[in-house]
């Protein structure tokens, strides 16, 4: 397992990422959708993307120009994002 992965896989569970785990866009889809069963949710919003599971996951993705994507935020069982800064990244401006 990729020590990214495995931190992704480690941090899943918490509502709001102090630090957020970055990879290749190409790498995290295939975390999210590997381990975790989870799709993109409706469409993007600016640079983030929501991803869920059936199984009641999710994490939300943060998509940079540099083609890297941070998960910024993510839970299970519904539970919401406990960090005003997880909002605030949802209204920031797209940065390249």
């Amino acid at each position: 397992m990729k020590p990214t992965i495995a931190a992704l896989a480690f941090l899943l569970p918490t509502a709001a990422l102090a630090q957020p785990v970055c990879q290749p866009s190409a790498e995290m889809e295939a975390a999210l959708i590997d381990w975790y069963a989870e799709s993109p949710q409706g469409p993007m919003d600016g640079r983030t993307q929501l991803w869920a599971s059936d199984a009641g996951t999710w994490t939300l993705v943060e998509y940079r120009g540099d083609g890297t994507a941070c998960a910024i935020a993510s839970g299970a069982d519904g539970a919401a994002p406990a960090s005003a800064d997880v909002v605030a990244a949802l209204d920031a401006p797209a940065a390249d």
